[in-house]
């Protein structure tokens, strides 16, 4: 059972990261419904899988881009909502943006992490864009951020 497991994996990682179409298993929510799973263990996942990478000597870039591929998959495996606002837990009645502090703090977290993105070499070369480009952009992220913490939803998705 365990390596009929790890076959599948393999194949759906794969094919996930760019490799030959060829996953023909039972689609992710039926495969994990009934296992119990949250975020403490797909973190566990991600964190074994970057381990397990780093063991095998690839660099640090790398093991990033493989994360930031395999993120995507947790709201299948946890059974979730793809919507921007599925993510959003609340606490003693409050939204996660208003734990936050609001608007006006997701708005100065976001000009902080806009910036930080175009210091992190990793991730540079997607936030260095003209002026106004990268107004479009910061005002994109916070509409998201806003929606997926609780608060109005004002990105669409589509």
């Amino acid at each position: 059972h365990k390596d009929r497991i790890k076959a599948a994996q393999t194949i759906y990682i794969v094919e996930l990261l760019g490799g030959p179409k060829s996953y023909k298993g039972k689609e992710l929510p039926d495969i994990h419904k009934s296992l119990g799973i949250n975020d403490y263990h797909f973190d566990a996942f991600l964190a074994d899988f970057a381990r397990a990478l780093m063991g095998g000597g690839h660099p640090e870039a790398l093991i990033d881009e493989v994360l930031v591929s395999l993120e995507p998959v947790r709201a299948d495996v946890l059974c979730r909502s793809r919507d921007v606002g599925s993510a959003s837990v609340m606490k003693n009645g409050q939204a996660l943006l208003e734990r936050f502090g609001g608007d006006q703090n997701l708005e100065t977290v976001v000009e902080a992490m806009y910036d930080k993105c175009t210091e992190d070499t990793r991730v540079k070369f997607h936030f260095e864009k003209a002026k106004a480009k990268q107004r479009q952009i910061r005002r994109k992220m916070y509409q998201y951020l806003s929606g997926a913490f609780g608060g109005p939803v004002q990105y669409d998705l589509a």
